[in-house]
């Protein structure tokens, strides 16, 4: 079986329909596309902006945030898939 890895973030203001928008995705995904997403909510009062999102050194180091990792292992994942995928296609040309 195949893992699909993609994050989703919801930015906005208190009560504008964000929690309701992702369950009513999440319920026709499953309904529809037998696909089943684990949800989890952060509260930003309890992080500060550098532990969110990262900040930049004086020397020019990024240092990546709580959010950062999974968007760089998605990219990472991404880059693979693309990677394997312009293999393959290669091998089949080669075949022709």
């Amino acid at each position: 079986m195949m893992e699909v890895s993609k994050g989703i973030v919801l930015l906005g203001d208190r009560c504008t329909g964000k929690s309701t928008l992702v369950k009513l995705l999440s319920k026709f995904l499953e309904i529809s596309k037998k696909i089943s997403l684990r949800v989890s909510y952060l509260n930003p009062g309890v992080y500060t902006n550098t532990e969110m999102y990262g900040a930049q050194d004086t020397d020019e180091n990024a240092r990546n945030g709580l959010m950062m990792d999974p968007v760089l292992m998605i990219i990472i994942k991404e880059m693979e898939r693309k990677i394997e995928q312009d293999e393959e296609e290669s091998e089949v040309r080669l075949e022709s």
